[in-house]
């Protein structure tokens, strides 16, 4: 199961922005250890350019709530299936602090990099039933572009 690490990571964005077209500055790149990495192109999905317009307009999936076993089952597996082209995936419960959603490794070299493996663990979160109502999910892709999404409980639950 992951584990979310607290930080206050959400940046503003301007008041007139276009998801993917807002950079994080220098000086919040280095803040927060991000590095933009070259965009060429592998085929593979594992550049910020190659999963941009992909995320874009699946933005409506990229989370799911169930609840199991007495507790709402976050799930993260949309956006954690591009991961090879983000640097950061931050996430906020009920408008909390931003935290860090810890991502598998990218398995460079493989024929599916973004492949989840038996040791990477379960894209998921668990919190106590009913306790999520809304979420918004911040994404730094690895160009250092950001999308930023919200969710309100009842749009993101599976029946």
């Amino acid at each position: 199961m992951r584990h979310l690490l607290a930080a206050a990571l959400l940046f503003p964005l301007p008041a007139v922005a276009q998801d993917g077209d807002v950079y994080l500055t220098p000086e919040q790149a280095v803040a927060y250890g991000y590095v933009a990495e070259p965009q060429v192109p592998t085929g593979k999905f594992t550049t910020a350019g190659e999963i941009k317009q992909l995320l874009l307009v699946t933005r409506g999936s990229w989370l799911a709530l169930n609840e199991v076993n007495g507790q709402d089952y976050l799930y993260g597996t949309q956006v954690l299936s591009w991961r090879c082209g983000l640097a950061g995936f931050h996430i906020s419960i009920n408008g909390g602090p931003m935290s860090r959603w810890e991502m598998p490794p990218c398995h460079e070299g493989t024929a599916s990099p973004n492949a989840f493996t038996e040791t990477d663990g379960l894209p998921l979160i668990a919190f106590p039933l009913g306790s999520v109502q809304t979420a918004t999910v911040e994404l730094v892709l690895d160009d250092l572009s950001r999308i930023v999404t919200s969710f309100q409980r009842q749009d993101i639950l599976m029946p």
